[in-house]
């Protein structure tokens, strides 16, 4: 996998995803199907690039992430910054050879500068002097030379042990191992290997988490990779004001685990599931003594790891409470092990299947940590917090020998779910207000910028998005889950909606059908006619989409607390209004953070902290 960068690989998912979405399909059923960016790279090898990459993450999950994690522990971190900026100085005579074909005088000028400092002064390139007098460096290989030339990418390739690529890039791949000098000079045998070393430990840990939790990672590399390995800047220009709350939800990605060994530090557990009958993995992390057990659940297609699970797990089990994740009702790995129902979306059912999987979790914990577990509580988020409503509004209800909860968190929960998701397709449709003249241009550059932000600090250090542009990334993200979700119930149960079948090796053309369905239409064209034949109106099934009709008993229950943003998008000022009326005191509101915006920010930790002091 190593010719990605780190940086690269470190793109905030939801801008990856939207980066796939925009080169999977139509912008819209109708008026943007059939916009054209940038030339596409195609994929003709998709099957035998696909059986590629399941060989690539068997051997980045099974062995390189576990011998990464060693060297990670085992060499100090002032080790690790040495061997990175000598490995970087060993590269520069490569840059500076690809800067001169290029004709980048200055660039190459500098990074001469660069190379003789460090070289000199830097022990051999050991430490990195010429940053610190401010000499800058810039990039330069034999793909950008190739580009430059003009050498257009037009097949997508993934190469065994090395990832993802394209025919201009893995020629110029050859050309940087036969130009580099690290490779004819002798001696230079322990600085080659070591410098290798600490380039897979920059890698590994991104990608494997990108293989681990994206539903297709495969997918989202490959259409994210045109604008990866793009040599050229975008317009960083601006198109108009930005969008606050768009934007910080766009900046959510940015938050961790405080600990990076957190995620790692989780149990993996599978628990057969009675209502089912399959088996689902959960993610467990538990206190050395007895503790609340706190059940996360999460957005509409997270994955149990996801950033924000974690970072949420992260926060929960430093107060004190053990926590045990699940993905959420649109990811196929609940869809598929979970689901009592071939398709999610009937809160009725999707409740049902929840709390029979958290009791199923319960009890395979308790047998795990006999008189470990004091308490039980239900934190959700997003999707997973209106969940968590509807679970706590129908408490009296639920069947027989069922986990009890004794509290309910619900963080920044849509209270109807046709209007929240609504919203993200109109943010999706943003094209349709451009003019055919820029829509095109547009579209390509903002992806760009998109993925720019990796390698280059923009103008100014803020991210250059307009709010069409911010709003059109996130109704991307939101689409492409969609997808998933769709391709799941298509494979399984083949749709007459879609002409193309669902092949695990050759998935475009499928996808690219799939991408022209909406929520609405998810509703009207899937979901609805199912519910009907099991005896489920439409009405009935619209009516379950909205907490309205359960403001009774959540404001009677007392344990059931909300945490929301003023500006989150998904609700409008009438969702607000009801909250306050249902939860009074027991809603508690911050300024900002868009949806899933703040997860991360102190002050929302310091409040998380102070509702959840009250659940010991």
């Amino acid at each position: 996998m190593s010719n990605l960068s780190a940086h690269k690989l470190e793109l905030p998912m939801i801008l990856l995803s939207a980066v796939l979405a925009v080169s999977c399909g139509g912008i819209a059923p109708t008026s943007l199907v059939k916009t054209k960016t940038r030339k596409h790279i195609s994929d003709p090898l998709e099957p035998i690039n696909r059986a590629t990459w399941e060989l690539n993450r068997g051997l980045t999950l099974g062995v390189l992430e576990p011998a990464t994690n060693v060297y990670l522990t085992v060499i100090p971190e002032p080790v690790r910054k040495s061997i990175s900026s000598l490995h970087d100085n060993l590269t520069g005579p490569l840059r500076i050879t690809n800067q001169i074909l290029q004709g980048r005088w200055n660039d190459s000028g500098e990074e001469s500068l660069r190379f003789l400092t460090n070289t000199t002064v830097g022990i051999g390139g050991l430490f990195d002097v010429a940053d610190r007098m401010n000499l800058p460096g810039s990039r330069g290989s034999f793909n950008q030379t190739f580009q430059h030339w003009g050498w257009q990418p037009d097949t997508f390739v993934v190469l065994p042990f090395l990832g993802p690529s394209d025919n201009v890039a893995a020629t110029a791949r050859a050309m940087d191992v036969v130009g580099d000098p690290i490779t004819y000079v002798s001696n230079l045998e322990f600085a080659l290997i070591a410098s290798r070393v600490h380039q897979l430990s920059d890698i590994i840990p991104p990608v494997a988490s990108i293989m681990r939790t994206e539903s297709d990672s495969y997918e989202l590399i490959r259409q994210a990779w045109p604008y990866l390995s793009r040599p050229t800047s975008p317009d960083w220009t601006p198109h108009g004001t930005p969008d606050f709350p768009t934007m910080e939800t766009l900046a959510a990605a940015r938050y961790k685990p405080n600990d990076p060994w957190f995620a790692a530090s989780g149990k993996r557990h599978l628990v057969r599931l009675p209502h089912t009958g399959k088996e689902l993995p959960y993610q467990a992390w538990m206190q050395k003594q007895p503790a609340p057990l706190v059940f996360l659940s999460p957005g509409i297609g997270s994955h149990r790891m996801s950033g924000n699970a974690m970072v949420l797990a992260e926060a929960i089990f430093n107060m004190g409470f053990s926590v045990a994740t699940i993905s959420g009702i649109f990811h196929p790995e609940f869809m598929e092990c979970a689901s009592s129902s071939s398709m999610p979306g009937n809160p009725v059912t999707d409740r049902t299947d929840l709390l029979a999987t958290f009791t199923a979790i319960n009890d395979s914990v308790v047998n795990k940590h006999p008189g470990h577990v004091t308490k039980h509580i239900l934190v959700g988020f997003s999707l997973g917090g209106f969940s968590a409503l509807q679970l706590a509004a129908t408490k009296t209800a639920h069947a027989p020998g069922s986990v009890q909860f004794d509290h309910y968190l619900a963080i920044q929960p849509p209270v109807d779910l046709r209007q929240a998701y609504r919203t993200l397709d109109e943010f999706y449709a943003v094209p349709t207000s451009w003019s055919e003249a820029v829509r095109a241009q547009r579209l390509d550059n903002a992806l760009h910028k998109a993925a720019a932000l990796i390698d280059q600090r923009p103008p100014e250090g803020l991210p250059p998005f307009s709010a069409d542009e911010s709003q059109l990334l996130v109704g991307f993200a939101f689409r492409t889950v969609m997808r998933d979700t769709l391709y799941s119930i298509h494979r399984r149960t083949p749709s007459d909606l879609i002409s193309t079948p669902a092949s695990t090796w050759r998935r475009q053309d499928t996808y690219h059908e799939l991408m022209n369905f909406g929520f609405d239409d998810y509703l009207k064209y899937w979901l609805v006619p199912q519910q009907q034949e099991k005896g489920v109106s439409e009405k009935q099934l619209l009516n379950s989409t909205s907490l309205r009709s359960m403001q009774r008993s959540l404001s009677a229950n007392r344990h059931v607390h909300v945490m929301s943003n003023r500006n989150d998008f998904l609700i409008s000022l009438k969702d607000m209004r009801w909250m306050e009326s249902t939860f009074g005191n027991r809603a508690v509101w911050l300024p900002t953070g868009g949806h899933l915006g703040n997860l991360g920010d102190p002050q929302f930790l310091k409040v998380l902290g102070s509702l959840m002091e009250n659940m010991h």
